[in-house]
């Protein structure tokens, strides 16, 4: 009774991680962020993606809107890339 009460959190948690890292990567912004820290200690750095062309969604504080909008898909497109 009690490992399968502890395998049902156990899947919950993991349903939550997930949803939460999809939640956080769904504008890009951190996954530019780590693609450039990866290509910064690589030893074959190419394809840096420079700071003008990133915007920070992060503040947004849940503003929505066609100026956001635009600023999300602006880096997925270029983590893309």
């Amino acid at each position: 009774m009690i490992s399968n009460r502890s395998s049902l959190v156990s899947r919950e948690l993991a349903n939550t991680l997930y949803c939460f890292k999809l939640i956080t990567c769904r504008d890009g912004y951190i996954l530019i962020q780590a693609f450039n820290s990866a290509l910064h200690v690589s030893s074959k750095a190419w394809g840096f993606i420079p700071e003008e062309d990133v915007h920070n969604t992060l503040n947004a504080g849940g503003e929505e809107g066609k100026e956001w909008t635009f600023r999300r898909v602006g880096n997925l497109t270029c983590w893309a890339a």
